[in-house]
């Protein structure tokens, strides 16, 4: 997590945000949706309807090329364009919904190392079996070290003239979990894990949760003056 404004400075002045998704893990509507919750209920935030930030998206890639990113004399990406790009976009989105904030929420599918049947990545712990598996495996003493895949979220908080005020990177959920005994594995999508609603909710905490003291001291502020 790292702050490049002061969250009293901007934590205050939101009532209007908007999510700008993107996953490369698999479907994550599930997941957007319980940000959005959260951040509804527990923030006090008015959401705006993601759907319009993607497709102010798409609208803008379809008319950028993406090979104007790419400097012509060396081949490589021109890092200056594509920031320039990025907060063009943040500033079209924030401007057309008339948002206070755009949380853009990238979502990556990373390899992780487990050990005793428990991965640890990007702040999060989690087992990669249920205890049946867990259980059976011990008994039957076979390895249990291994690697699967993994979901981490990456968040991104914007200002509407695209300055860079938040980030934080935390693991989600793993993408696999043993079935049975001998390293068999069975494909775990996101919109699984959300269902439990009790660890996405601690995890959503996890991840706002520094906001919320400063949020309610920040709105306190404000209305004083």
């Amino acid at each position: 997590e790292s702050y490049f404004v002061s969250a009293n400075q901007f934590l205050g002045k939101i009532k209007k945000i908007i999510l700008l998704p993107n996953s490369r893990a698999g479907a994550a509507e599930d997941l957007y949706d319980a940000i959005e919750g959260f951040l509804r209920d527990r923030m006090g935030w008015y959401v705006a309807h993601r759907m319009l930030a993607e497709e102010i998206r798409s609208r803008s890639q379809k008319a950028e090329s993406t090979l104007e990113a790419i400097d012509p004399a060396t081949g490589d990406v021109d890092l200056t364009r594509y920031v320039t790009r990025n907060d063009q976009l943040i500033q079209k989105i924030a401007e057309t919904t008339r948002v206070d904030a755009v949380l853009q929420v990238d979502v990556e599918q990373v390899e992780v190392n487990f050990r005793s049947q428990v991965a640890v990545w990007d702040g999060q712990e989690q087992l990669v079996s249920s205890k049946t598996s867990r259980t059976l495996t011990l008994l039957a003493a076979v390895p249990i070290d291994g690697h699967v895949p993994a979901a981490t979220a990456v968040f991104k908080l914007w200002d509407p003239q695209g300055r860079l005020l938040w980030t934080h990177r935390r693991g989600f959920c793993v993408l696999a979990l043993e079935q049975g005994i001998g390293m068999k594995f069975r494909a775990r999508p996101i919109s699984e894990a959300v269902q439990d609603t009790d660890r996405t909710q601690k995890w959503l905490n996890q991840v706002f949760g520094s906001w919320l003291p400063m949020a309610s001291g920040a709105r306190a502020a404000a209305s004083k003056e």
